[in-house]
């Protein structure tokens, strides 16, 4: 939880444009909550997809962070 938090900050801060760290804040979110799911479920081959795409998000907001400023 701390990574994107700093992303979403460091994002704000660049003054990144808005909708692109809305997108990727709520894609990320979207990731953890099925990649909870899919841990409950016991789907050992799957959970890890959601989980790296949620990392790509984070990472895509410090690159939208350093383009923009």
């Amino acid at each position: 939880m701390p990574t994107i938090v700093a992303g979403v900050m460091v994002a704000e801060f660049a003054l990144a444009p808005r909708a692109a760290i809305d997108a990727l804040a709520l894609t990320f979110i979207t990731c953890r909550a099925l990649h909870v799911l899919l841990y409950i479920a016991d789907m050992r081959v799957w959970r890890g997809h959601p989980w790296r795409l949620g990392m790509a998000c984070v990472i895509d907001l410090f690159v939208v962070a350093a383009t923009a400023g």
